[in-house]
């Protein structure tokens, strides 16, 4: 009897650890679509200003002309790549 009382409380102990990783796997979850959210503003302002750029040196110098062209450009891969595995992520 006594050691059915025992393995109670060590089940009631499990569920409540259970419960509070859930919890804490739920915030971490929440926490990381917020900083990748973030991540992906930050990519899309970083674009135009690069686009802007690019738009911007296209009569005056071939240097900072190709330079800001390189700029978007790995900036739009950087997006695309992060978009297309957000999307793989959640079809799964």
């Amino acid at each position: 009897r006594g050691q059915r009382i025992c393995s109670a409380i060590v089940l009631s102990n499990y569920r409540r650890l259970w419960l509070k990783m859930c919890f804490f796997a739920q915030d971490f979850g929440h926490c990381m679509g917020l900083t990748f959210g973030g991540q992906t503003l930050f990519c899309f302002i970083l674009q135009i200003i690069c686009v802007y750029s690019f738009l911007l040196n296209v009569k005056d110098e071939v240097g900072a002309l190709i330079f800001s062209g390189m700029c978007s450009v790995l900036v739009g891969i950087l997006i695309f790549l992060q978009c297309n595995s957000a999307h793989r992520a959640t079809e799964q």
